[in-house]
């Protein structure tokens, strides 16, 4: 079963030209986020209407994290990062996460990743730079452990909201 994690704006830095954005979030996800628990149809329902609220898909609009496919796990597993408002990125897939002191790492994005979904493995080691274009060997790792993060994209240094991310002990959960 596809447990889906309702986006929130925690990023007060984002800017998407919606008045009341958070709001309208919060009305959503009061309204209508005990229904996701219920049954698949409604689910995609509420991930349409979100959509809608969110999304624009132009590029003067901030990137939005609209839902990940579960809001925990442990490292190795893999997630599915839903979003929106980045139709006119260049073609680099990738996320973020960063920990309590607000230091990030990258995630690099799987080969199937498309224009709204990102499927990302949390792997053991994680590069602070994005070192795909250099060539260079990564100076500053995380080892993932169990703790509370925060996920996010930054196309064209356009910050999207921030999720967070809890990394447990459990064993991956594969798709």
């Amino acid at each position: 079963m596809l447990l889906i994690a309702l986006a929130s704006c925690s990023n007060p830095r984002t800017d998407t030209n919606t008045p009341n954005l958070e709001k309208q979030i919060t009305d959503l996800q009061q309204a209508n986020s005990w229904l996701l628990t219920e049954n698949e149809s409604l689910k995609a329902q509420i991930q349409e209407q979100w959509q809608k609220i969110l999304c624009r898909d132009a590029p003067e609009w901030t990137p939005i994290i609209t839902s990940l496919s579960t809001d925990s796990g442990s490292v190795n597993s893999t997630i599915i990062i839903n979003w929106c408002n980045f139709a006119w990125f260049e073609g680099d897939k990738l996320a973020w996460i960063e920990n309590e002191a607000w230091v990030k790492w990258i995630l690099y994005s799987e080969s199937w990743s498309t224009d709204k979904q990102l499927k990302v493995i949390l792997k053991p080691d994680l590069c602070q730079l994005d070192n795909s274009y250099s060539g260079e060997v990564c100076k500053a790792y995380l080892n993932l452990k169990p703790w509370k993060y925060k996920i996010f994209v930054n196309p064209w240094w356009k910050e999207s909201n921030l999720i967070e991310f809890t990394i447990n002990d459990n064993k991956p959960n594969l798709p």
